[in-house]
């Protein structure tokens, strides 16, 4: 099942925000309803670097919210690549652990904090509270529970965020890119880690 039928418009309205961590008051993930699937599609089409792509498979999709200042941004979470090098050895499986476990491996596809929003510590708090929440909303759509989620670093990125919240960086791919993963684990994409989830 394709992530939505259509692509979308690159039309979703940036946020003006600098303040301190607490004084976002509670930040939670909220997971995004069908009938916002579109509206979630245009803010990473609008302002991820590498926009909105159809995700096969199964998939997550969460508002980053602010109880005093709404929506900031959002993160989604689909099932992980058959096969990524680094992600392989950082586990430490062979083919045929692979193949009996790879369904309890996820890829944070897309991490976004709206442009505008400058809020330290944001960021690896929302990858914390991610971690925290993904394996038993994953385990409650689909059956099976997640022990392991990684991600990719663009171009121009440290991947400081993620190693902030408790990610593993794995070795740079072939290409130059580097993978994270995060256990319940991370184009010109680097791997930025992996980590594991909790549940």
């Amino acid at each position: 099942m394709w992530d939505i039928d259509s692509p979308p418009a690159a039309d979703y309205p940036d946020k003006t925000l600098s303040c301190t961590l607490a004084e976002l008051g509670e930040v939670q993930l909220v997971a995004v309803e069908t009938a916002d699937r579109h509206c979630f599609a245009a803010m990473i089409e609008s302002h991820h670097p590498a926009g909105w792509r159809p995700a096969p498979g199964g998939l997550l999709r969460y508002w980053i919210v602010s109880s005093r200042h709404g929506r900031l941004g959002g993160l989604s979470f689909g099932a992980g690549g058959w096969q990524l090098r680094p992600r392989d050895a950082a586990i430490g499986w062979r083919c045929d652990a692979r193949r009996a476990h790879i369904d309890k491996v996820l890829i944070n596809r897309r991490f976004l904090i709206l442009p505008s929003v400058r809020v330290g510590k944001l960021a690896s708090q929302v990858l914390r509270l991610a971690c925290e929440r993904v394996a038993g909303d994953w385990a409650l759509r689909y059956g099976v529970r997640p022990l392991l989620v990684y991600s990719f670093t663009g171009p121009g990125y440290t991947g400081l965020s993620y190693r902030a919240a408790g990610w593993r960086c794995c070795a740079e791919r072939s290409s130059g890119r580097r993978s994270g993963v995060r256990r319940a684990e991370s184009s010109d994409r680097r791997p930025t880690g992996r980590s594991r989830v909790d549940g």
